[in-house]
């Protein structure tokens, strides 16, 4: 019992976004570290499904992505990550992009309706009055990086896409906005839940990261 109650055996419960920010796998990389027999225990799920998983405590803790309904957790702001417009490397745009050219291209969301980041994608579309070129919703990650590398579309992502993209034919290019466009990450857990020790000091590391 002593190594559970000190952190160093036990298991880590936890779950992440379709999206995985860099942060967490440097976060996991050091607690692996200090702690090799902690069993990780690691889901992947769109973040609506992570909190109900986390309010079923199938899981811990998990890292979102906001906005989302979160009156029953604990959130820990990990970070603001700004959207990028990503598209296949035939197209002739370099750097940058201005909502008037994006909706000249087509566009396919890289969520599913009634999540987080595709709502702020949404809201953003209808408030720079883009719709004409939304063909569609994606998300099977892998499958859409495939079809942008193949010219098929476009798609607007968070910036762990394009930092965790390797695809030799896709390019990424900042968008040109008046206001901040970003998706917010943040790390819940269940109010009043006392954390187990590996997900304690799972959170400690990650506040020393951010």
């Amino acid at each position: 019992m002593k190594d559970i109650g000190a952190g160093l055996t036990g298991t880590l419960s936890i779950g992440i976004n379709t999206f995985s920010s860099t942060e967490l796998l440097t976060s996991i990389q050091q607690f692996y570290q200090l702690y090799p027999n902690v069993h990780l225990k690691i889901q992947q799920n769109e973040s609506s499904h992570l909190c109900q998983l986390v309010k079923d405590r199938t899981i811990e803790i998990a890292l979102i992505r906001l906005p989302l309904h979160l009156s029953e957790f604990d959130v820990l702001h990990v970070k603001d990550e700004p959207f990028y417009f990503v598209t296949s490397d035939q197209t002739p745009l370099h750097d940058t992009i201005t909502w008037p050219h994006i909706n000249e291209y087509p566009l396919m969301l890289p969520s599913s309706e009634g999540l987080g980041v595709y709502s702020l994608i949404r809201e953003r579309l209808a408030k720079r009055g883009i719709d004409s070129t939304l063909i569609g919703e994606c998300s099977d990650i892998q499958l859409l990086t495939q079809m942008i590398a193949r010219n098929m579309t476009n798609a607007i992502v968070p910036e762990a896409f394009v930092k965790q993209n390797t695809h030799p034919t896709i390019k990424a290019l900042r968008i040109v906005d008046d206001e901040p466009f970003i998706s917010p990450v943040g790390l819940i857990w269940l109010k009043n839940h006392n954390l187990s020790k590996p997900a304690e000091r799972f959170v400690d590391e990650l506040k020393r990261l951010i």
